[in-house]
């Protein structure tokens, strides 16, 4: 039979492509014929990806989410560590370079002394430097949740993409649109925070009102982020755009939206403690110097004051292991998030007849 002109699904993106094709349209993933058979249509069109995928209980999600992670775990570690060791470094320069100059402010104020402009001055140049090591630091994460959002929706469309290739995806216009919608989104939620606020405030409603006014702001941020947790996840899954991405993480999450928060607040705790029981004794490693100098200064004071020179010292040594600690933090975070995100994202767009067979 000649299926020439038939439509078929990319196995990366679930994107329309035909036979003629030789690399997918929307992802540019190279595509393999051999073996493959003519998606079935229904009436209006082919509705063809992945129509194993079911509605999955709360244990179906963890059963899946664990199963996926191992599936990527391998690739998913290669990809992060050439992503955060590089991160984890500057993060340790900056956090460094600010607590140092942030010591060096000490000894004028334990002598009740204005700081002079020169230490003013650097402790403000060390603060953007810890600035732009976080910045980078972000794009780090951007980058790694698109990539083990790839690496776990290829596991759906059954297909193993090497983390070279999910790398290159996931640092091109994907990780644009990522950190366009973790924009859009920071700037609606001050917006909703603010305005009201300054509004009342000039009006004269008193500091009641204008309190009020923020609480009532709050409850609806948190409504928008959970309705919005998943934008990235539908950037890295399906190549959205960043409007595109916001507004499918909204139709997938409100009509659930307490069962969504609940299975986020539910594996976020879950991960949470065990990222805190693996990263606790590094931690405690990392602020070793910090500690030892501490000690040291609490000792050496002789009255209960702690000698200002050697508490200098202590917080000087505070940043490498404070960056340290933070890219570590990140890493673990940025491994696990996107595993379950992305399950759930699939069982929302099961669950909204995204992949019934077409009739």
């Amino acid at each position: 039979m000649d299926t020439t002109g038939t439509e078929f699904v990319c196995p990366t993106c679930g994107a329309d492509v035909v036979k003629t094709d030789t690399t997918c349209p929307n992802c540019g993933n190279p595509l393999e014929w051999e073996g493959v058979e003519a998606a079935p249509t229904g009436p209006q069109g082919a509705v063809r990806p992945l129509t194993d995928v079911r509605p999955m209980g709360i244990g179906d999600i963890f059963d899946r989410t664990f199963r996926m992670f191992g599936a990527v775990f391998t690739r998913s570690v290669v990809i992060l560590l050439l992503l955060f060791i590089p991160a984890s470094v500057i993060l340790m320069v900056g956090a460094g370079q600010f607590y140092g100059s942030f010591a060096g402010l000490l000894p004028a104020a334990a002598n009740g002394e204005a700081p002079g402009p020169e230490a003013s001055m650097a402790l403000l140049s060390s603060g953007v430097v810890f600035a732009i090591a976080f910045l980078l630091a972000y794009i780090a994460v951007v980058i790694g949740e698109i990539a083990v959002t790839i690496l776990v929706t290829g596991e759906f469309h059954g297909t193993r993409a090497a983390w070279t290739e999910v790398l290159a995806r996931a640092a091109g216009i994907r990780m644009l649109r990522g950190i366009g919608v973790m924009l859009l989104q920071g700037a609606a939620f001050a917006a909703i925070v603010v305005i009201p606020a300054v509004l009342f405030g000039l009006a004269g409603g008193g500091v009641g009102v204008v309190i009020l006014s923020i609480l009532a702001s709050l409850v609806a941020v948190v409504y928008l982020f959970v309705c919005w947790a998943l934008s990235v996840t539908a950037v890295g899954s399906e190549d959205l755009g960043v409007a595109a991405s916001m507004r499918k993480s909204w139709v997938l999450v409100r009509s659930g939206w307490w069962r969504v928060l609940g299975i986020l607040l539910l594996m976020g705790l879950l991960v949470g403690f065990a990222i805190m029981v693996i990263t606790t004794p590094i931690t405690l490693f990392a602020f070793w110097d910090f500690y030892r100098e501490y000690f040291k200064a609490i000792a050496s004071g002789g009255t209960g004051t702690p000698d200002p020179t050697m508490m200098v010292r202590a917080v000087s040594s505070m940043g490498p292991g404070l960056g340290l600690s933070m890219g570590i933090n990140l890493m673990l975070t940025t491994l696990t998030r996107p595993v379950y995100a992305t399950v759930l994202y699939f069982d929302l767009r099961a669950r909204s007849g995204e992949f019934m067979r077409g009739a």
